[in-house]
Formats: structure tokens, sequence, C-alpha cells
């Protein structure tokens, strides 16, 4: 608590706190914090002020994970679980809006890359999580070897992919009714790829299969 007895006019009572959060092994813990005041003016009765926000503390995500993003992002890592809370307006077109945390180099011909998805904001019936792969994560509007697939709230399961190497996903296929949890399987065979879905990691749908022929942006390593 900061006291004055009295404040001069044309000055100011300045104080300065710190707020902590108990640890927790949670991607993302948010607890709030309100601050008051109350002062007299003159002779007249006091007057009570009282402001407050919300502190959300993550995780540093640790190597060999790297974190990219082209929009307002912030990243969290917890024993094996990877949280990722950002803004993008979408990801599909002339829109490259995404945050992502990523291993340089993972894919390469006959790679399978598997993630549980635990949970995702209906932010947007559009709102897309899942797994991203091009020739270069940092490079958003022009880096080819394209696809992502992924969940969304309203519009269930896609494949997303650039069938003209322009650094832009322009072509997709969709299914089913996205739910949570969900597990995301992506299979690179040669310059193709193919997505899959599962409620309980044991049975997959297959959301769609890119063209081979498509694919000039993976005749390098992503």
């Amino acid at each position: 608590m900061t006291r004055a007895r009295t404040i001069r006019g044309g000055h100011a009572l300045k104080a300065t706190y710190s707020v902590s959060i108990p640890p927790s092994a949670k991607l993302f813990t948010s607890d709030g914090f309100r601050g008051t005041a109350s002062y007299r003016f003159r002779s007249a009765g006091k007057t009570r002020l009282t402001a407050g926000d919300t502190i959300t503390v993550n995780h540093q995500v640790t190597a060999p994970y790297r974190t990219f993003a082209s929009t307002t992002a912030s990243f969290s890592e917890s024993g094996t679980q990877l949280g990722i809370r950002a803004q993008g307006a979408d990801l599909y077109n002339g829109t490259n809006e995404y945050g992502s945390v990523y291993l340089p180099g993972a894919e390469h011909d006959g790679s399978v890359t598997t993630v549980k998805l635990n949970s995702q904001s209906d932010t947007d019936v559009w709102a897309k999580a899942g797994i991203m792969v091009r020739n270069d994560i940092t490079q958003s509007n022009t880096s080819p070897g394209y696809v992502a697939l992924v969940a969304t709230p309203g519009n269930g399961y896609l494949l997303d992919w650039d069938s003209d190497g322009d650094g832009l996903l322009d072509s997709q296929d969709s299914t089913g009714t996205a739910t949570y949890p969900s597990w995301l399987k992506l299979v690179r065979d040669g310059t193709s790829y193919s997505g899959y879905y599962s409620t309980d990691n044991a049975s997959w749908n297959l959301v769609g299969t890119t063209g081979e022929a498509d694919f000039d942006g993976f005749t390098s390593t992503p």
C-alpha cells in the first residue's frame, strides 16, 4: 500500500508494484489483478478509482523447436505439449497470417508426421490449427512447397496446398466435422502429400491428397 498525506497541485503520486502468478503446467495461465486508489479533493468526500487487467503467462519454447509468426502471436511449451495463440485473419489465397512452432528439415520423402490437437478456440468457422509444411516457414508470402493439414471449428478437416508454386494456398480438399481432441497425420510420398484425421488415434480417415504434378515447390527439401 502506498499513501501520501498531501499532493500539491501539478504533482503526481507514482507507485510501482510487481504481480506474480503461481507456477502452472498449463500452456497459457491467466489470472486477473485489480488496483484501487482513493483521494479527497479539498473538503469533498472520498473518491475511489479501480483499474484491473488480466495477465497471461506462457512457457519458453526450447530447442530443437523454433517459432515464427507473420501476425501477432505467442507460443508455449509444457512437457510434450505445444501451444500457439495467433491472431491471423486467414491462411488461404493472398492471406498468409499464422503463428508456428516448427522443426526445420523435418519433412522428407516417406516422412509421416502425426500431431494430437487437444483444443482450438472457436474464433471463426475458418480458424485453422494443425500441420504446416513449406520450404521456408519464415517466408510467409513467397515460399513454395506449401501444404497445410488443419482442423477448423466450422468447416471440418482441410488439406490446403499451393498448386502452382507461388507461395499461396489455392487448392483444397475437405471432409468431416472437427472434434477435439483430434489427431492429424500428414504422409509424404515423393512430392505428394496425403492428409488424414482420427478421433481416436486408431482409425484414420482420408482428408485429401495433393497432386504430384502440382508441386514444383517440393523439388527442394522443406
